[in-house]
């Protein structure tokens, strides 16, 4: 959703078109297939100057931390994450693992612990949901580029946010 909201805005993003937009993800998922290859291989970063790029969480802690970059970070209830990664690995025709939330919790624990000297902003998913414009707003200013608000709330769409039984 927030590379959405940042391309809508004007935002330039590097991303790959390997992988389609789907049932699970409608409008697509905004990934750069390098990534998959940042514990090895961080050549591809130089690319991104200037550009929002999608780095997975497990992932954020492995990139170089001399590299000058900002991180918008989409806050999203563990339980919630657990069950849409289980969904999207059914639906994909794997199995489920046993004990995903707790690893996810752990994860996002030990990557956030590694991340104090890089500048971030924290964005609660079901506030971003509830109040697009504001969210869209903040994320401009952090950026500090000029822009198009409007456009990047609009790409908010209540429809697809996922919800599970809590």
């Amino acid at each position: 959703m927030i590379m959405q909201m940042l391309v809508a805005g004007g935002m330039p993003v590097l991303a790959s078109t390997d992988r389609q937009p789907d049932a699970m993800n409608p409008r697509g998922y905004f990934e750069y297939a390098p990534v998959r290859t940042i514990a090895h291989d961080q050549d591809f970063l130089s690319l991104a100057r200037g550009k929002a790029i999608k780095i997975v969480v497990p992932l954020i802690a492995l990139i170089e931390p001399s590299l000058p970059y900002k991180l918008i970070m989409m806050r999203r209830r563990i339980a919630d994450v657990a069950a849409s990664q289980a969904a999207m690995l059914r639906h994909g025709g794997h199995a489920v693992p046993d004990g995903m939330e707790p690893l996810l919790a752990w994860q996002l624990k030990s990557t956030i612990e590694t991340l104090g000297h890089i500048p971030q902003i924290d964005l609660d998913y079901e506030l971003v949901i509830a109040d697009p414009e504001r969210s869209a707003k903040a994320i401009a200013a952090f950026v500090g580029r000029d822009l198009d608000v409007e456009a990047m709330a609009r790409t908010v769409d209540r429809s697809l946010a996922h919800h599970y039984p809590r």
